[in-house]
């Protein structure tokens, strides 16, 4: 019987899984080599045909658009050509180098050359002007996107810090 049972979990844990995978998520592998605490150079990106090695330097920022983890490099037009990816912005903050990266908020991690300017958006909070920008001028922004640029109230005054090298 416990045999059985866990016979079936893994098979809805494996099916689940296949699921999840099957729509258009594509799977990140950063390559490190030496100890755990290292940071990454380079991530790869899983595709469906092929893997895309994407080297630090070259991301803009990481985001979230319904519910899930994009990864935007500097050469991308659009949003729409970011790559999905399947780790968390918790997972990417813990892996990326914090000179180089900062999470803004919630739904965003911002590199260190993409910011192009800020400006004071509410009294504790400032807004950054990214390069690319997410949504060109003129263009419909979603819902959950209205304060996708706006560095939380906590973070702000580390945020000016780390721009302030």
């Amino acid at each position: 019987l416990v045999l059985l049972m866990l016979l079936v979990f893994n098979l809805v844990n494996t099916t689940l899984s296949f699921f999840r995978r099957g729509n258009r998520t594509i799977e990140v592998r950063a390559e490190n080599s030496g100890d755990l605490k290292q940071t990454r150079e380079v991530i790869i990106v899983e595709t469906p045909l092929k893997s895309i090695p994407v080297q630090l330097s070259d991301i803009s920022y990481f985001y979230i658009l319904n519910g899930f983890v994009f990864l935007r490099s500097k050469e991308m037009k659009s949003l729409s050509d970011s790559y999905q990816i399947t780790m968390t912005l918790k997972a990417l903050e813990d892996l990326l180098d914090h000179q180089q990266f900062f999470r803004i908020n919630r739904q965003m991690i911002v590199s260190f050359y993409s910011c192009k300017s800020f400006r004071q958006s509410g009294s504790k909070t400032v807004e950054v002007n990214l390069h690319p920008a997410p949504y060109p001028n003129g263009v419909k922004v979603p819902l959950e996107h209205h304060r996708l640029t706006v560095v939380s109230e906590d973070r702000t005054s580390a945020f000016k810090s780390w721009l302030n090298r």
